[in-house]
């Protein structure tokens, strides 16, 4: 599946561009590989996991902790529950290593 992975990608990159905004597309990146790793563990389109414009505002504002993860409008408590620590350990991840 990496070609669907690059995909993905090329989408969340052209919607940033398309809504004029500016994001860290390593941290993009690395976040969605971490919602397609999920996705396909559930066998779902990555978008049902969280959609292009949330991973944005994820790798723009870059939570620190599950509570900052919360507080984001579009974030539900049901994605935090299932998901939220695999976006913050890539997120604290890739912090420290920038």
């Amino acid at each position: 599946a990496p070609f669907e992975h690059e995909r993905y990608i090329k989408i969340a990159e052209a919607a940033a561009a398309r809504a004029d905004q500016t994001f860290d597309q390593g941290l993009d990146r690395s976040l969605a590989a971490v919602r397609l790793r999920i996705a396909e563990k559930r066998r779902v389109q990555p978008w049902k996991i969280i959609p292009n414009q949330m991973l944005r505002a994820l790798s723009e504002r870059k939570p620190e902790r599950m509570s900052d993860l919360m507080a984001m409008e579009g974030i539900s408590p049901v994605f935090c529950i299932k998901y939220g620590a695999d976006f913050l350990t890539e997120i604290r991840t890739w912090v420290q290593s920038h």
